[in-house]
């Protein structure tokens, strides 16, 4: 199974968290938690954009799927790492 990175942006500050999920179903899951308006077709874009202001993190939020390069990055800049 294929493990997602999501980048929550905390509008103004930057990201500020990244989280690991085990797969889209993970993600999907976790959305369902916050958001009952995501399909299961929905695509791994759509299931972010849902999260909007959402999930992870206080205030005006966004997320974005981040490669794991990426988010080894983003933490090692001073991210938080969620479930790596």
């Amino acid at each position: 199974m294929k493990r997602l990175f999501i980048a929550t942006d905390i509008h103004g500050r930057g990201v500020r968290h990244v989280a690991a999920f085990a797969g889209k179903s993970d993600l999907l899951q976790y959305a369902h938690e916050y958001s009952t308006f995501v399909e299961s077709s929905a695509t791994v874009a759509e299931i972010c954009e849902a999260l909007a202001d959402k999930g992870i993190g206080f205030g005006a939020r966004s997320h974005r799927r981040v490669t794991f390069r990426e988010a080894r990055a983003l933490v090692r800049n001073g991210a938080e790492a969620i479930d790596f």
